[in-house]
């Protein structure tokens, strides 16, 4: 129990100290006190590392044939703790007394820890911890051999085996402990072997010139197809992986998935029942290329991020297609940005146009007749609104305050609407010119005066009380400055930005300092952190003294470099991003060493500021689009469940019986979102959607009409008017 008890406590330590391998020590702060001249000792310098790295580079990654089916990198313990990947811990990591302290670990965990381990458990964690010494790398292969149609599968990683007599050796004594797994052929200098695995003979070959060692195979006779590519892999510098892997982790060190989805969709289409694939065109499935996932370090900052790539088809038609970034400057140095991706009048012409996929022609012009009498009741359409608005809106945090900047596209019709909401709604626009600026204070009434006299009239003492303190006017303050309406709550915010006179632009700091793309963006939120990573740097210091002392090597703690002596900087950062621009939908979190400094951001109140902002603005925004495409999602569902019924009818003049709706399956259209259901014996097709805040109702209901030996739908919900289909009338 106590050797049990050890290796947990040891795995724990070794897994927080390979997720901490760059931050840096905080800076302490102290109450004043009077200056006081002192001696200041010379910083020793940093010797940095020499001889072979702990892990060498991924090899596969840049040879693989075009039509691999998939990718996967699987990082080295000892190169997560222990090799620079181009972030700010560079120095500290790269230095020669770190890289001595690790090796130290790796050696006392071959002679102290490993062999405590049970027997059968000692091969492969040898093979993984102490021979291999790159990152795992595995690529899924497409099948080679007709009569074979399987995909093949290679593995390969660098290893410290002298020559094919010591992988021999260690293959004796590792299958000797591992039931189902036995040497066929043992490997030979110039000839692989082979290992009969589960099943599966894989080819086992030791490339003593490049230290590596390849296991290859597939689910057949014999492994000999797969391992000819493995023998035969050459660079392959234009494959379609390698952009996606950039923007993930750059280092060759990091975790890794990619899959080639166009090779795999493909065959699905050939292979799988023509609705199904119907289904899958209709939702834009068949356009997706490639997915892709990974945690790595790429831009000089660690990313935890996933990626689709795919154009604008299918459910990515319900979110906006970001061409904006924002380009105006904030005033001295921002401490945090949000930024907020808007619809464009494209983006709202193509989600009007998937309306019309699953919408009968009298829907449709119910839906330009709402569209008309919303305009004739405001003033001003949605078209005009997405017209006058840039893309990009972005609540900033700087020297002078907070304040949000949304792209002025067209001035003109954002005075229009501001005119209109003057005149028809009773609010109040003045500007005022102070120190050469033209400041616009835009006064808006309670919304209880917007509705008619009679729903706005109080009914009580108690209410008109209320009413008094609650209804009272809000005020919007802004100036136009280069392309951008700077709107904040109070004047004195926009004053202030003008008094400053260092200007950052904000898509340069967003690049070089915070390491993010703005490009794209539909919502992003980055912020700078005040010594959180100086104090994940002194708990991974913290922790490699203890993992000495497990191991029985203590590190000598003097010798390794403190935060000053290897340059690390006093503040770091973090954000978070979701993508999608013309080619891919992403989502990514970006941080200087470890997820955990979300969680330990120093910068107080501008911290939860910033963060509440993002959660109160930002997050809600963008719930409206998922649930807005999961409710069109749904009806398009629906259609399929009205062809069911209508294809039944035609043959059988009546409407299926409770068996009979069990043979036409309507729940094969189901989702996680919502569930299909067809009425036994008067049809009616149901859609229910799980109760993810649509507030009134949960239901969707197409209602047979019949129209001689035709079928009409009539559509009755009980959804919220802000999510109910345009054509439905309320439930009854």
């Amino acid at each position: 129990m106590q050797t049990r008890s050890r290796w947990l406590t040891f795995v724990l330590a070794i897994s927080i100290l390979s997720a901490c391998d760059q931050a840096q020590t905080p800076q302490q702060v102290s109450e004043p006190a009077p200056a006081v001249e002192t001696q200041q000792p010379t910083m020793r310098a940093v010797e940095p590392a020499t001889g072979e790295a702990l892990s060498k580079p991924a090899y596969l990654r840049e040879r693989l044939p075009n039509d691999v089916y998939g990718y996967a990198r699987i990082p080295s313990i000892w190169g997560m703790m222990g090799v620079p990947t181009g972030g700010v811990l560079d120095k500290a990591v790269g230095s020669a007394a770190y890289a001595d302290a690790v090796r130290s670990i790796r050696e006392g965990l071959s002679a102290t820890v490993l062999p405590e381990f049970p027997p059968d458990a000692r091969p492969m964690l040898s093979l993984l911890l102490l021979h291999a010494t790159s990152p795992i790398e595995i690529a899924v292969l497409a099948p080679t051999d007709q009569q074979n149609p399987a995909p093949g599968v290679m593995i390969t990683m660098a290893v410290d085996f002298s020559d094919a007599a010591a992988l021999n050796k260690f293959l004796d004594e590792a299958t000797s402990q591992a039931p189902g797994v036995s040497v066929l052929n043992p490997v030979q200098a110039d000839q692989p072997g082979e290992l009969l695995a589960g099943g599966m003979r894989l080819s086992v070959r030791l490339d003593q010139a490049e230290s590596r060692l390849f296991l290859s195979g597939s689910v057949g006779p014999a492994p000999s197809a797969t391992a000819s590519i493995a023998q035969a892999l050459q660079p392959n510098p234009t494959h379609p992986m390698y952009s996606v892997e950039q923007s993930i982790d750059a280092s060759g060190q990091g975790l890794f998935v990619w899959v080639n989805t166009t090779q795999l969709i493909g065959l699905a289409s050939a292979m799988g029942p023509r609705d199904q694939v119907a289904m899958m065109d209709m939702f834009g499935v068949n356009d997706i290329k490639s997915l892709a996932v990974g945690l790595g370090a790429s831009g000089g900052i660690h990313r935890l991020k996933a990626v689709v790539e795919m154009p604008k088809r299918g459910f990515r038609t319900f979110l906006p297609l970001v061409g904006d970034a924002p380009t105006f400057s904030a005033a001295g140095d921002p401490t945090g940005i949000a930024v907020l991706g808007l619809p464009s009048t494209a983006d709202w012409a193509a989600f009007e146009a998937e309306l019309t996929k699953f919408s009968t022609p009298q829907d449709m012009q119910k839906y330009q007749d709402f569209k008309r009498e919303f305009k004739e009741k405001l003033g001003f359409g949605i078209d005009d609104l997405l017209a006058a608005l840039g893309q990009d809106m972005s609540i900033v945090f700087d020297d002078a305050g907070r304040y949000v900047a949304v792209r002025l596209k067209d001035g003109q019709k954002f005075h229009a609407i501001i005119d209109s909401a003057v005149q028809r709604f009773g609010f109040k626009h003045e500007t005022r010119e102070i120190g050469g600026n033209i400041y616009h204070h835009l006064t808006m009434p309670p919304f209880e005066q917007l509705l008619p006299d009679d729903a706005a009239a109080a009914k009580s003492e108690g209410e008109i009380l209320a009413r008094r303190f609650l209804d009272a006017p809000s005020h919007t303050y802004w100036i136009e400055e280069d392309g951008y309406l700077i709107m904040s709550s109070l004047p004195q915010v926009l004053m202030d930005r003008n008094y400053i006179a260092e200007r950052t632009p904000v898509d340069q700091w967003l690049e070089q300092t915070q390491h993010m793309q703005a490009d794209g963006a539909l919502l992003l939120g980055t912020l700078r952190n005040d010594d959180v990573p100086g104090l994940m740097y002194q708990f991974n210091l913290e922790m490699l003294s203890y993992l000495g002392d497990v191991v029985q090597r203590p590190i000598d703690m003097f010798a390794l470099p403190t935060a000053r002596e290897a340059g690390v900087p006093d503040e770091g950062s973090f954000g978070v991003k979701l993508t999608s621009n013309e080619s891919q939908l992403a989502l990514e979190f970006t941080f200087e060493s470890n997820p955990a400094e979300l969680l330990l951001a120093g910068n107080g109140a501008g911290s939860v500021a910033a963060m509440g902002i993002v959660a109160a603005i930002a997050l809600p925004a963008y719930n409206e689009y998922i649930k807005a495409a999961s409710v069109n999602q749904g009806m398009v569902s629906g259609e399929q469940a009205k062809l069911l019924v209508e294809t039944f009818y035609a043959d059988n003049a009546r409407f299926p019986s409770a068996d009979e709706v069990v043979e036409l399956n309507p729940g094969s259209l189901n989702s996680d979102r919502y569930r299909i259901s067809i009425v036994p014996d008067d049809g009616r097709v149901v859609i229910e959607y799980d109760d993810f805040a649509l507030y009134e109702g949960r239901s969707v209901i197409f209602v047979p009409q019949m129209e001689g030996d035709m079928i009409g739908w009539r559509c009755e919900s009980d959804l919220a008017d802000t999510y109910k289909p345009v054509m439905c009338d309320p439930l009854p």
